[in-house]
């Protein structure tokens, strides 16, 4: 991979996402207006349904990045052919699992969201559709994973904003047509199913028509991708484990609409976050393309230990002031955002999210390396000190009885914390 694909990558990630986070904030104003704060907030929990399901993706997306890079750098495209139909293979076992469950056990999953009686009909309609939508989003992480590894990370991020503005689109036809919740779902269905066949398209020009030629499974293969993915399912399980856990905690302490709170609240923050954090993701399979090439150079841990810390201190000096503005004008643009939805609660929820939003972009190209150089399980170790801290400080909340504030706080002090000690783990490896 050239240097200027690398910075390309890094650009268009961060361009890309600029968009994503302007289609949400049209979009979220949109929605509450036709479906009303409280059905809003329902749709809120629901999507935690797709939350818990994409780990039936048993964490190969990075392994399928990692490894296209490393099969990229010999040029060995049977290689790249071996590890789509493995991966793919993999991921059908738990689509089959996902979809059963949902079907099966709907009236448990919404009695475990807390999901108030008078929309219990209309959310178990949907759910059979959430279990559809979920496999095609696990077979679009496998066709993401190759064209990112490819090096072509630019085109990963322009499909994504295809989606999510084909998504949005269709969802607010639906909605303005009177198709209420269901118009979520669906717009995610159409918009999920046209976008992966486009990335099938973009995978057969660039391997050859005989890439889609199917291939005998490998035993190998399907082992290596699963070894690092269980390492990645681990941390997505301790993820999954935490935002979506607050969310639950908060429904049954607080209230369904102070799940909607707290997702705006997040999705202000985190959500801008991403724009820097998509371009960032360029570190994976640049320093897997690296590592992988110049594996036997004396200094090659000095070098990484360079580049991870000169993007480090452009965060430093140009992402933190940006986030300071932000910060400071929040009461304003949050107020032009929601309209008559903007509650206070909202701004002091972004504002307290801030210290662990600037930690975690600040430590994000020292996560990405250490991914990317077979040092994942620290990543893992990230997760599970991350939630193991939300777990302990939730139960604290739970017994005092406290605030929606607290659980902005709580998000922060996990966040800082577990980003400090993989800082730490980086320094210890490469310096």
């Amino acid at each position: 991979m050239k240097l200027n694909q690398f910075k390309k990558n890094i650009i268009s990630g961060s361009v890309i996402q600029t968009l994503n986070v302007l289609v949400i904030f049209i979009a979220y104003p949109i929605y509450i207006n036709y479906l009303g704060f409280e059905l809003f907030s329902i749709w809120i929990l629901l999507s935690v349904v797709i939350s818990f399901g994409m780990m039936g993706e048993l964490g190969i997306s990075n392994a399928i990045t990692t490894f296209t890079a490393k099969a990229k750098a010999k040029e060995d495209h049977q290689e790249i052919r071996k590890i789509l139909y493995n991966s793919l293979f993999i991921v059908s076992v738990p689509s089959v699992i996902i979809l059963f469950i949902l079907w099966t056990f709907n009236d448990n999953i919404i009695y475990i969201l807390e999901i108030p009686a008078e929309h219990h009909d209309i959310s178990i309609a949907i759910l059979p559709f959430i279990g559809i939508s979920i496999v095609i989003y696990l077979f679009h992480d496998v066709f993401s994973g190759i064209i990112t590894g490819m090096g072509r990370l630019d085109i990963s991020y322009v499909l994504l904003f295809a989606r999510n503005l084909l998504k949005t689109i269709i969802s607010i036809i639906l909605l303005s047509l009177g198709y209420s919740l269901f118009s979520m779902i669906y717009g995610i269905l159409v918009a999920n199913i046209l976008i992966a066949i486009l990335k099938v398209i973009i995978i057969k020009v660039s391997l050859g028509t005989y890439v889609l030629k199917p291939i005998r499974l490998s035993i190998e293969n399907i082992k290596r991708l699963l070894n690092f993915g269980f390492t990645m399912i681990g941390m997505q399980l301790f993820n999954m484990l935490s935002i979506p856990f607050i969310k639950v905690v908060l429904a049954k302490s607080v209230g369904v609409e102070a799940v909607g709170i707290f997702e705006l609240a997040q999705k202000a923050g985190y959500g801008i976050r991403t724009v820097f954090q998509k371009g960032l993701f360029a570190f994976l399979p640049e320093i897997a393309y690296v590592a992988n090439k110049h594996r036997y150079v004396e200094n090659i841990r000095t070098e990484i230990y360079g580049r991870v810390i000169k993007y480090s201190m452009y965060l430093l000096y140009y992402a933190v002031p940006f986030f300071i503005v932000l910060s400071l004008t929040a009461s304003i643009w949050l107020n032009l955002w929601l309209g008559e939805s903007y509650n206070e609660n909202v701004l002091y929820g972004f504002w307290l999210l801030q210290p662990g939003i600037i930690a975690s972009l600040l430590i994000l190209p020292s996560f990405y390396s250490l991914m990317a150089t077979n040092n994942q399980r620290y990543c893992f170790y990230e997760s599970v000190l991350r939630v193991i801290i939300i777990f302990l400080l939730s139960i604290l909340y739970i017994l005092y009885d406290a605030g929606i504030h607290y659980a902005f706080v709580i998000v922060s002090i996990s966040v800082v914390t577990s980003n400090l000690f993989v800082f730490k783990i980086f320094q210890t490896k490469f310096k």
